[in-house]
């Protein structure tokens, strides 16, 4: 019991720095005032599949567990040849300071044409040629 709450420990603490040591370039942003952005440094450029955080910042808070929130960090994976993407992770970081890490391979979802992760799609395969 107690390895497991220190792995999990150890990988909260590795998410949190990974996160304040990001790169994060602009990528989109919505009429709503939600911007977008890949961190730079965790693009890896397979060869079928692209993987990069992404970082959605909204204007304002907006609540999700009966908590607010800023910030989410996903961690997705980009399908090269058939256009679409699936989370792996996903950080919610909260307005009081707190934060809560999903991690799961979630389904395929296709990237809808004209929406902000056509965007970041076609950032990643400019970065990944």
């Amino acid at each position: 019991m107690k390895k497991t709450l220190l792995a999990v420990v150890a990988l909260l603490l590795g998410l949190t720095v990974m996160a304040e040591g990001a790169d994060w370039t602009l990528v989109s942003e919505s009429p709503e005032g939600k911007k977008w952005f890949v961190d730079k440094q965790s693009i890896q450029c397979l060869p079928n599949t692209i993987k990069a955080r992404i970082k959605r910042v909204a204007k304002s808070p907006e609540v999700i567990h009966n908590k607010g929130y800023k910030e989410v960090i996903v961690l997705n994976e980009f399908d090269r040849k058939e256009k679409r993407l699936r989370e792996l992770q996903v950080q919610i970081l909260f307005t009081d300071g707190g934060s809560n890490v999903t991690n799961s391979k979630g389904d395929w979802m296709n990237i809808m044409r004209d929406s902000m992760y056509e965007a970041i799609y076609n950032h990643l395969k400019g970065v990944c040629k």
